[in-house]
């Protein structure tokens, strides 16, 4: 009698510290979610939410009674909720992780976009018990590549509307961005794939090659913004002369990044001026032959100026 009394007292004495020791683990593992810089979100097999940690009201601006129950869906952004379920279902199907994104409407009206992955935990015959999930707030991200290509739509935009195209090319002689603009100088399809350097290098008259490749080289090292004019024949088979502005950008480090520039056609503006010059030594011809001179009064200055053949 007495054995089985003390096989009893020691039953409940393991039972009774097994219980301290589970919710001293569970203890440590909510501690542990509180200090993790990521949401942590618990629930049940319906989806009903059962713990949430401290960043998830830090992100979100929420009390954690807005993550409990099924209430926690309703912080998903409206036009993501369907994508949300979905991503859920799959979670509950799925033996591994499942990634998604989506946004989360703050307290404050703001959104927050994070990035979650979830996963199911499961008995021994597989059946569904709990979920887990995390998600990281990727809101910074999300924001600077909304606010980048923006800005490439505003400078396409500004690039069509005058002429001027724009570069980025890489120190490794490998990288490099190129607009439309930049494409339809060299005689290629705007909308196509972008050129490689070689096919952009073969396009440059042989003869203004050495022009080119040098001030490419300087612009690596040199702090000065630089100048370069060439004529390039792409596969259009136009005849072009483009006058191109680079510099090199640097970190805040004061190391090299990569070289930004511009470029502009100036075939017309070069050949208008190459038909004035001609144009005046026909004109000053004309003049020695005719003996004709040629006076000019500014009326400003009060001033008149006169050429060679009536100072003759």
């Amino acid at each position: 009698m007495k054995e089985e009394r003390d096989q009893l007292v020691q039953e409940v004495v393991n039972r009774v510290q097994a219980e301290a020791e589970l919710r001293a683990s569970e203890r440590r593992i909510r501690e542990i979610a509180d200090a993790m810089p990521a949401m942590v979100l618990q629930t049940n097999v319906s989806g009903a939410g059962t713990f949430v940690n401290r960043f998830a009201t830090e992100l979100t601006g929420h009390d954690s009674s807005r993550f409990m129950n099924d209430h926690w869906t309703q912080l998903v952004h409206p036009d993501d909720r369907a994508q949300a379920a979905a991503s859920w279902q799959r979670m509950i199907d799925a033996p591994h992780a499942i990634e998604t994104e989506f946004r989360i409407a703050r307290a404050d009206g703001s959104v927050a976009y994070v990035n979650s992955r979830g996963l199911v935990e499961r008995d021994d015959r597989g059946r569904p018990l709990r979920a887990i999930g995390t998600a990281i707030d990727i809101t910074a991200s999300r924001t600077a590549q909304r606010q980048l290509r923006e800005f490439s739509e505003w400078m396409q935009l500004a690039s069509g509307a005058t002429g001027v195209a724009f570069f980025r090319l890489g120190l490794d002689d490998k990288t490099q961005y190129t607009d439309r603009q930049m494409k339809k100088l060299y005689g290629y399809d705007p909308d196509g794939p972008d050129p490689t350097q070689e096919q952009f290098f073969a396009a440059i008259l042989p003869e203004d090659l050495d022009q080119v490749t040098r001030v490419r080289a300087l612009s690596r090292q040199s702090d000065q913004s630089l100048e370069a004019e060439y004529r390039v024949r792409g596969p259009d088979g136009v005849l072009r002369q483009i006058l191109t502005r680079r510099a090199l950008l640097r970190n805040e480090a004061g190391e090299p990044l990569y070289v930004v520039g511009t470029a502009i056609d100036v075939t017309a503006s070069r050949s208008a001026q190459a038909a004035l010059q001609i144009a005046n030594q026909r004109l000053g011809l004309a003049q020695r032959t005719a003996g004709i001179g040629i006076w000019e009064w500014d009326v400003e200055q009060g001033q008149m100026q006169v050429d060679e053949t009536i100072r003759a």
